[in-house]
């Protein structure tokens, strides 16, 4: 009775609830085991807080926060300390299923953090646009095969009417 009431209290007075701005349960890096980079992306479509970052397919970090600044997408993100990431990594937006669902990758050059710790992200870094990208989205991809298949669609529709003309 008394969750009820709750929310029916908040929807009386307004309140919403908004799951992608809190961190959610078992998030990577957002606690004391990471540390905060920005990303400067053109664009960021479908991104939303709480997506995976990746290194080589392994989750190593999490978008905490997104917002726009001098008309470019900013993406907070919390990185593993346990996983040396060059301060030459490339960010790259990649969609995980074709309904669009979208994750940030990262291509790494390969570092021994043990050898020098020059060169790896740190707590507080800012990767410019000139390192972000966006993989090509299942539009894109769609709207390309149909400028490659165009010419075989035209030579079949010839073959068809070729071949109802031999049948007559």
């Amino acid at each position: 009775l008394t969750a009820a009431g709750t929310l029916l209290a908040c929807l009386a007075t307004g309140c919403s609830l908004q799951p992608n701005e809190n961190t959610l349960p078992g998030q990577v890096a957002t606690g004391s085991d990471g540390y905060g980079v920005t990303v400067r992306f053109e664009a960021v479509e479908n991104l939303v807080p709480n997506s995976q970052v990746l290194l080589d397919d392994v989750v190593v970090g999490t978008v905490t926060a997104i917002r726009v600044d001098d008309w470019h997408a900013v993406a907070d993100l919390r990185l593993l300390d346990s996983v040396p990431i060059s301060d030459r990594a490339r960010f790259t937006i990649g969609q995980k299923t074709l309904l669009g669902a979208q994750y940030v990758d990262i291509d790494s050059p390969p570092v021994d953090a043990a050898a020098s710790p020059v060169g790896l992200l740190g707590d507080g870094d800012e990767v410019p646009l000139s390192r972000t990208g966006q993989a090509p989205g299942t539009e894109q991809v769609l709207a390309g095969a149909k400028v490659q298949f165009e010419p075989f669609a035209e030579q079949l529709k010839t073959l068809e009417e070729h071949t109802r003309e031999l049948e007559k």
